[in-house]
């Protein structure tokens, strides 16, 4: 999308720029690999390379760089940090950067401080005036050299429808009354016509009240459906396992777009449809009684076109019911959402021609598989009318034959062409309804199947133990494979036990695993199934005969991409414990321990301030704090901490660093960090790679062993400064 229209050539070579043309052609479809919206199903730094891959496709001429490797392991960071610099030549670079060594070698570098240029120049003239610049250098080169020292120390760390022009009545019986002369008494219709025209009156105001009552009544049960019926969807979706939503036909455009309109078309077969269909029946059912009482022949005539009628009828609504194919509409609501969450991402890389183009396909094939069945309805259409005309022909010429033979009076023509006529015109506007029929019987289906389907983990089921979680955490050959991906072995064979009260880390480069133990945790997947002992267990208990939402409660979990809801700053963080009322004080101890108090009380509005559809009014460090206040305000027994700091700026780091040490002295903690800085305090650190536990120590003992780990540690040092 960096470049629409690339070859394959190019693709690549963007890829092995990027450092990620090794791990694409690993997976199952190599380069033809779909991914879930938003990136869903690969780990951050992946995510990272592909869209650093993106961007290098169309060889710019200014080329952003906004912390464009922190979510690299240091590996990945210098390969790509070495290709950028080979790519940054012959064009116009501006650089945003919180690691001091990714912008020593640019021709200007300005050091900005509470929105002002404090300094500026190159990393030697910088240096040497021994300003802010310099400052900020030695404070990262004395953090680093603590790493070195006390590596040692444990501590804690983060981890129709539109009616189909109504028929008009399934026949037209035209006013014929200028064919017969009608004769009758002039004094018995004079005498009669007070009595009549009461009579009309009297039916007219009637027909107006039961009019009435029956459009509100049947269109309010039809409202209350549809409310109650979108109400039972929208939990049953909530309902769901995650792996449901890592389908394709699952993702959030497609199920918003059921959610729109799918209830809705349960409303065409309950509310005010329902009480014409239920009319219209009443009247034919009674006109063709009180026409076998006029003229019982003429009846059985015109009876016998209504079959023929009735399944034209029934041909159009399943015709109008299997117009167009629901995928095509769905793929448009995916491709509009998408487009829309987007928004940046897409005006950046000026690729709004390249999603209207694509959204404008979407719905050209959708409108071509509706087209295919114009033809049959207009076909079904012609027919109807055509033989309502016929059976007209047939009815008169039946007519003349019986009075003729003096069997009929002329006046029972009449009655019996009334009333045929208006229970005609009640079967018409009832088949009129035939495609919304259709319609809301496909809903119906589509509902009900996912009202009907029972996830594998259900989130209200499960044991629930009586006893407080201690925080004992054991994981024992644990395999996983995620249910969209089945080919692919993430995890292999881990197990280690995690004791309460301590801080174990996860570390190894990108796409090793280590997120996905964060999942597994919270018990969103299952581990697959190995024997009576495999699983992961909380205090000796197997998560798969636990309750998940006794599980989630549990824990606090600090993402590395942090999702907030369009409420309040205190909505925000008071949703990290929907369970009971969270003080106002409670808010603010927890947005203290996350460094983001002072910042919040210096906005207008303070803690009521409004952040925007996820959080999009905020910068990502305090997006990012105000989730660690949400996830501490919870007072967990297990932290999970999934590079809860990599978005912060050094100092802000520090700060926040020290009140998740803290945080975490009193409850287990499990951090994944690809930056190994963020490590050093931790008790344990579990190296992974490949799926696989390849070294297990305390910081010191790995870094005298001089592994993986140690690898992982040199490599980084040498590469920051």
């Amino acid at each position: 999308m960096g470049k629409p229209g690339a070859t394959q050539d190019e693709i690549e070579e963007a890829a092995k720029l990027a450092n990620a043309h090794d791990f694409i052609i690993q997976l199952p479809e190599a380069y033809d690999t779909r991914i879930n919206e938003r990136g869903g199903g690969m780990s951050g730094g992946q995510k990272q390379r592909i869209a650093i891959a993106r961007a290098l496709l169309r060889k710019p001429k200014l080329l952003l760089l906004d912390e464009a490797t922190s979510a690299l392991d240091t590996k990945s960071e210098r390969i790509v940090q070495a290709a950028l610099d080979k790519a940054s030549s012959g064009r116009t670079v501006l650089m945003v950067a919180h690691r001091l060594s990714t912008v020593r070698d640019a021709d200007l570098i300005l050091v900005l401080d509470k929105g002002m240029i404090r300094e500026s120049g190159t990393h030697e003239e910088l240096i040497a005036a021994d300003g802010l610049y310099a400052s900020m250098l030695r404070s990262q080169k004395e953090e680093e050299k603590q790493e070195v020292e006390d590596a040692a120390d444990p501590s804690d760390v983060d981890t129709g429808a539109k009616r189909q022009k109504k028929l008009d009545g399934v026949w037209r019986i035209e006013d014929e009354g200028d064919i017969f002369t009608m004769t009758s008494e002039p004094q018995y219709m004079t005498k009669r016509v007070s009595l009549v025209a009461g009579i009309m009156a009297a039916i007219g105001f009637a027909r107006f009240f039961s009019t009435l009552g029956q459009n509100y009544f049947f269109g309010v049960s039809g409202e209350r459906l549809t409310r109650r019926v979108r109400a039972a969807l929208f939990g049953a979706m909530l309902e769901q396992e995650v792996g449901w939503f890592d389908e394709e036909a699952n993702q959030p455009g497609a199920l918003t777009a059921k959610l729109a309109t799918e209830a809705s078309k349960l409303k065409e077969i309950s509310g005010s449809q329902l009480g014409f269909i239920l009319e219209a029946t009443v009247i034919l059912v009674m006109s063709v009684v009180a026409s076998f009482f006029y003229c019982w022949q003429m009846t059985l005539l015109m009876l016998v076109f209504f079959p023929v009628i009735i399944l034209c009828g029934v041909v159009q609504a399943k015709k109008m019911r299997n117009s167009g194919d629901l995928s095509f509409d769905e793929k448009s609501m995916r491709i509009a959402e998408e487009a829309i969450s987007t928004d940046r991402t897409v005006f950046t890389f000026t690729l709004e021609n390249y999603f209207c183009d694509r959204f404008s396909k979407s719905l050209e094939n959708s409108m071509k598989s509706s087209v295919k069945d114009v033809l049959t309805c207009a076909i079904v259409y012609a027919l109807v009318s055509s033989i309502s005309e016929f059976c007209f022909a047939c009815s008169f010429a039946l007519a003349a034959h019986l009075i003729g033979r003096r069997a009929i009076e002329i006046t029972a023509v009449f009655k019996v062409f009334t009333v045929l006529n208006t229970g005609a015109q009640s079967l018409g506007r009832s088949t009129s309804f035939g495609p919304d029929t259709g319609r809301a019987k496909q809903a119906a289906v589509i509902v009900l199947k996912i009202l009907d389907r029972i996830p594998s983990i259900r989130t209200n089921e499960g044991f629930v133990p009586q006893k407080a979680f201690e925080g004992n955490v054991e994981f024992k050959h644990v395999y996983f494979r995620f249910p969209n991906r089945k080919d692919v072995l993430v995890l292999k064979d881990f197990s280690y036990t995690v004791a309460a009260r301590r801080t174990v880390a996860l570390v190894g480069q990108s796409g090793c695993g280590k997120s996905t133990i964060i999942q597994l945790v919270q018990r969103f997947y299952d581990p697959s199934d190995r024997g009576l002992e495999s699983g992961i267990y909380f205090d000796g208990m197997n998560l798969r005969n636990l309750s998940p939402a006794w599980i989630r409660r549990q824990i606090g979990i600090v993402s590395q991409e942090p999702n907030l809801f369009d409420l309040s700053i205190r909505e925000n963080i008071a949703y990290g414990c929907n369970d009971r009322d969270v003080t106002m004080e409670e808010i603010v101890e927890a947005a203290r321990m996350a460094n983001i108090h002072s910042f919040i009380s210096s906005l207008p509005k303070g803690y009521e301030t409004m952040v925007g559809e996820r959080g999009s009014q905020l910068s990502g460090g305090q997006k990012q704090r105000i989730a660690i206040a949400r996830a501490l305000i919870r007072k967990p027994s297990l932290l999970l901490l999934d590079e809860a700091t990599s978005a912060l700026d050094n100092e802000s780091e520090r700060v926040v660093q020290e009140a998740l040490d803290v945080a975490t002295g009193s409850r287990t903690s499990l951090v994944v960090a690809h930056r190994l800085s963020t490590v050093e305090k931790a008790d344990v650190i579990v190296v992974l790679h490949d799926g696989r536990k390849i070294e297990v120590g305390t910081p010191k003992s790995l870094l005298e062993a001089k592994g993986a780990f140690y690898a992982l540690h040199t490599t980084e040092n040498a590469h920051r400064y």
